[in-house]
């Protein structure tokens, strides 16, 4: 999957983290060496946002039409480029990792928890208003995109899950990853593509944890009520992911 920003739904429906307890970011901590390293970054978080939005409206005012927000790239740590495309910046999606990669770009993050730690300020910087489940997205997507900390990310999903997880969970190979999509799938409203991709993950990961065919059936008969319910809907969408469920679940039928 192609590294890209989120933008809106695409989060889940396109082709497309202030301290160290990832369970309880808000405890406050002793100010050992990491937690100074954390204050340090929050400063540069703030001085950033200042400089991007100078820079913002500067820009906005001898930019031509044909100008517009360009993903720079995870790994971009230009930060004239990220300060020119956070002032082309028309939407959180754009704004919020863009202003975090700035502070990045000085000082990289030494860890998963410091990394939440910035990007926590980063979103309270651009919209203090953001909803808990958008901040874990901006969290898991920066970890999963860049490739960093899986184990910790994995732990992070486990101790706060939201519909995010399908990334993560789909690269998984044991139980937790399995029971994951198969909870996901009945929870939110995955894009076709996502669904039927997931639907092969469960096939495939099936076989391979040694799952009977009456755990595999049940499963099926559960996905085949949800997404044939779709069909009303769109059903063009809908046809193959629906298709091939009912497939799989007549292989699995005893």
């Amino acid at each position: 999957m192609a590294a890209q920003p989120i933008t809106g739904q695409a989060r889940r429906d396109s082709s497309e983290r202030r301290h160290y307890s990832m369970d309880d970011p808000d405890v406050p901590v002793g100010k050992n060496k990491k937690t100074m390293e954390v204050m340090t970054m929050k400063k540069r978080v703030l001085a950033m946002v200042v400089l991007g939005m100078i820079a913002m409206f500067g820009c906005k005012e001898v930019r031509g039409e044909e100008q517009e927000f360009k993903w720079p790239g995870w790994g971009c740590t230009d930060v004239a480029v990220l300060q020119e495309q956070l002032a082309l910046a028309e939407n959180d999606w754009e704004k919020i990792p863009m202003t975090y990669l700035i502070t990045f770009a000085g000082q990289a993050p030494a860890s998963f928890a410091a990394a939440c730690a910035v990007i926590e300020e980063a979103i309270n910087a651009i919209n203090p208003g953001t909803a808990a489940e958008r901040r874990l997205d901006y969290k898991k997507q920066y970890a999963y995109c860049t490739g960093q900390w899986p184990v910790e990310l994995m732990a992070y999903c486990k101790a706060n899950p939201n519909s995010y997880d399908y990334h993560v969970a789909m690269k998984d190979t044991t139980e937790w990853g399995f029971q994951r999509i198969s909870e996901l799938l009945l929870q939110y409203a995955y894009s076709p593509v996502y669904v039927l991709d997931a639907i092969k993950y469960l096939n495939r990961q099936g076989i391979s944890l040694d799952k009977s065919d009456e755990e595999m059936s049940l499963l099926f008969k559960k996905l085949n009520r949800v997404y044939s319910a779709r069909l009303e809907e769109d059903q063009p969408s809908w046809e193959k992911v629906v298709a091939m469920i009912r497939q799989l679940q007549s292989l699995t039928e005893k």
